[in-house]
């Protein structure tokens, strides 16, 4: 029914960060450089793997650029998962994206023009004339009629 975690302790003149210093030298462990900021970029990157970005730089604190650059960090659980996917997995993931999305790119287009040109030869005389406009001489006053004054 208590909104802190940290109910003692509260004060403006409490300085928290000796006194977690001296609890992890008691259980013989090392501390850790920047310490709090270390919990903070650990709480932060087990956050963003469960809940969307901004929701977690709300409960945070900070921007999404902060957290990317200061904050979120590469664990072992991402290595370890990375190392599970094989490169036959990722190429067959990519044959299959690339089969389900043919359909979708050939349109029907395409297949009207093949089936109008199907039995036809092509021939360089079948293109349409071009005249050049750069055989056409200019007037001066150039191509438009010049308006009344």
């Amino acid at each position: 029914g208590v909104d802190e975690v940290i109910v003692g302790y509260r004060g403006a003149k409490t300085n928290l960060r000796t006194r977690f210093g001296k609890i992890i030298d008691r259980a013989g462990l090392s501390r850790l450089p920047r310490l709090f900021n270390n919990l903070r970029a650990s709480r932060e990157t087990e956050l963003a793997q469960h809940y969307p970005m901004h929701v977690v730089c709300d409960w945070i604190g900070n921007s999404p650029a902060v957290a990317k650059d200061h904050y979120l960090q590469t664990t072992e659980t991402h290595f370890a998962k990375a190392s599970q996917c094989s490169v036959f997995d990722l190429g067959k993931q990519a044959q299959q994206k690339a089969q389900q999305s043919e359909p979708e790119m050939g349109g029907n287009e395409r297949q009207a023009e093949q089936s109008a040109n199907r039995n036809r030869p092509v021939f360089p005389g079948d293109s349409a004339t071009c005249y050049s406009l750069q055989d056409k001489g200019m007037t001066p006053a150039g191509f438009e009629p010049a308006s009344p004054p």
